[in-house]
């Protein structure tokens, strides 16, 4: 269980009830600290103010709820998370890219090598762009990308990463990060990433919706690029970097640009 992602642990302690999942939580303090707090039931008081539980489970019946139990224990329900592994989206991503390009030449058959992965084929089609291969058909949109490390055949290896060491993407908040880390990513093949927090709506909005699947990695056999606002803002975790591209935009027109990304909490909407 400890090489799991949330997103695997989630679907197996869906499985669970809630004394058995609660239990195997507890075996151990990072579980019961960071996995265990995100399935906790919220609670509020009722009209007589006594805190009860909502959405309580099975065990307990709709509206028997006991105040003086939920005074002093925490009740969860354990259910699958929403997607935010990063290796999950990647896959995903890839995926959908290879069913365009099959719809794209659905007259010259299959368009990929059956019976692989999608991160076996990706790293095949870096092969490829890397000896200059006749690579014509393989669109930068529909490009497969990949992580630093890759697993073939149960042995895993490091890939080929043109970025030998850490670096920075800084700018200011809407002054086109995003915008250059999916050209990055088109003309590498590799996930860019970032100190940003995975779980925040914007995050999110950005792995689902731009394909920048990246979103929370930094660890340097991942990625070579990571995103950051610094000093704007902090990221959500340290790491360490040796070179950076700093991205620069007229100031009135990032700071208008901000603006409206805070009053819609969207990157496209006005």
């Amino acid at each position: 269980m400890d090489s799991l992602s949330r997103f695997p642990l989630s679907i197996i302690l869906s499985f669970l009830n809630e004394v058995e999942g609660t239990s195997l939580l507890l075996t151990k303090q990072h579980y019961s600290k960071n996995i265990l707090p995100f399935f906790r039931l919220p609670r509020q008081n009722n009209s007589e103010g006594n805190l009860v539980v909502l959405n309580a489970t099975e065990n307990t019946k709709k509206g028997k709820t006991s105040s003086k139990m939920s005074n002093w224990k925490n009740r969860h329900r354990f259910i699958e998370f929403p997607v935010q592994d990063p290796q999950v989206l990647l896959d995903r991503l890839n995926t959908r890219r290879l069913a365009k390009r099959q719809n794209q030449n659905q007259k010259s058959g299959r368009t990929y090598q059956p019976n692989r992965t999608t991160r076996e084929l990706a790293e095949m089609e870096s092969e490829l762009f890397t000896s200059g291969q006749n690579t014509k058909n393989l669109t930068p949109q529909l490009r497969l990308l990949r992580f630093g490390k890759f697993c073939w055949n149960g042995e895993e290896k490091q890939q080929r990463n043109p970025f030998s060491r850490m670096t920075v993407l800084a700018s200011y908040p809407r002054s086109g990060n995003t915008l250059m880390r999916t050209l990055i990513e088109r003309t590498t093949g590799i996930v860019t990433g970032s100190d940003t927090r995975p779980d925040r709506n914007l995050s999110k909005a950005l792995a689902r919706q731009h394909n920048l699947v990246g979103e929370g990695v930094v660890d340097k056999n991942q990625v070579g690029v990571v995103k950051t606002h610094f000093p704007e803002r902090k990221g959500y975790k340290t790491y360490k970097a040796h070179r950076a591209i700093v991205l620069v935009r007229n100031p009135f027109d990032a700071i208008d640009s901000y603006w409206n990304l805070c009053t819609t909490n969207t990157h496209t909407e006005t």
